[in-house]
């Protein structure tokens, strides 16, 4: 890849080395944010898969689950942010897990430090890290190329068009909060610290995976109604509301409303 790709792969993996200590208890204590890791597994689909590849593997709590639940697989986390991959790699020591393996790189950048021959049968990305890659359609390339035949990918994204934070910011009078997914670049969660990363609409994700041999299997939104994970305290503030928002979510996913969450899901296989 470019020189550019080093240079943005850097910046990210500063950005997310800043959050790495914080980001494992945040996920661990966050109701909302294990009920979508909860979701995201369970499209986690294979009868034996020998190798697994999690991308932006983050402090590891999904390789150290598949390395549990697939013993005879290798698990293989990439991740831009060293400090990130201590903190996997410490989680795994801890349970002593032995099928794991860690990289520090990103998807773009994985020829450089993987075998172009090593392919693996499930491939799936959590929590958005291919939001901060250079080129979607590079690596999704990237992707088809490094799955086998009959594997399957599960990816997420950070959705662009994210229409309950739009109205709720322009009801507060804040047109900036409102539409900063909008734009070309996004700054990121982060009130204090900025990330230059993209995010897509479900349109712009399907056309990057066209170019490929792989197929779609399923879409789903997430905190299309329902709170996104940056607002758990609502769950304590309206159960009742956060229960019917929840079931308005199931609803809105068969309509075409399921591309307006905070968060969207696809699934894809490659032919055996």
């Amino acid at each position: 890849m470019t020189k550019e790709t080093s240079e943005y792969y850097n910046e990210v993996g500063e950005y997310f080395d800043l959050f790495a200590e914080k980001h494992h208890g945040k996920s661990d204590n966050n109701p909302i944010l294990t009920g979508m890791r909860n979701s995201f597994r369970e499209y986690v689909n294979h009868s034996s898969p020998k190798a697994i590849l999690d991308i932006g593997c983050g402090p590891g709590m999904d390789v150290a689950f598949f390395a549990e639940k697939y013993p005879y697989a290798e698990v293989m986390g990439i991740d831009v942010s060293a400090k990130m991959l201590e903190s996997a790699q410490a989680l795994c020591a801890d349970k002593k897990l032995t099928n794991t393996k860690f990289v520090n790189t990103g998807i773009e950048k994985l020829h450089e430090h993987v075998a172009a021959d090593m392919k693996f049968d499930i491939i799936y990305v959590f929590f958005g890290a291919l939001n901060t890659v250079t080129s979607l359609e590079a690596a999704a390339k990237i992707i088809e190329e490094r799955l086998n035949p009959g594997g399957t990918t599960v990816l997420t994204f950070v959705n662009k068009y994210y229409l309950s934070e739009f109205f709720i910011n322009i009801l507060k009078l804040r047109p900036g909060r409102a539409m900063a997914r909008w734009g070309s670049i996004w700054r990121g969660y982060s009130n204090d610290v900025s990330l230059g990363s993209k995010t897509y609409t479900p349109s712009d994700i399907q056309k990057a995976f066209a170019g490929t041999s792989l197929q779609l299997k399923k879409r789903r939104g997430y905190s299309i109604f329902f709170p996104a994970w940056f607002q758990q305290d609502w769950l304590k503030k309206y159960p009742k509301l956060c229960k019917a928002l929840y079931k308005m979510d199931k609803g809105a996913n068969n309509m075409f409303l399921w591309g307006n969450g905070e968060y969207t899901l696809f699934v894809y296989d490659k032919s055996a």
